[in-house]
């Protein structure tokens, strides 16, 4: 009786992990269709932190596809953070433009 319901637990464990796989949403939006998206959104949400927030996820969208571009948003959530004077979104900011910037500066010299 205590293996059945051992079994029974893995067997809904193994049920719950294969509803939330990531294969599931494979259909779902990445790289530039994502960050299009968000900039659609941009216009829409009123001009504090929601829209440094959304800036970051448009960085994090584009890193991989489009570095300069990503650098750019970057800066613009830099600037925003700190025309707000937003800790919190300045240290975003920098987090997410640090993982660009070697490839922004090496695609300067050629």
């Amino acid at each position: 009786m205590k293996a059945f319901k051992y079994f029974l637990l893995l067997l809904i464990a193994i049920v719950f992990a294969s509803i939330n796989s990531p294969s599931l949403y494979a259909q779902s939006l990445q790289g530039k269709a994502l960050a299009d998206s968000i900039i659609n959104e941009l216009p829409k949400t009123k001009s504090d932190t929601n829209q440094v927030k959304l800036i970051i996820k448009i960085v994090k969208a584009l890193i991989s596809t489009d570095p300069p571009t990503a650098m750019y948003y970057a800066d613009t959530a830099m600037q925003l953070a700190q025309k707000y004077k937003w800790n919190k979104g300045i240290g975003m900011a920098y987090i997410n433009k640090a993982p660009q910037y070697p490839h922004c500066q090496m695609q300067a010299f050629f």
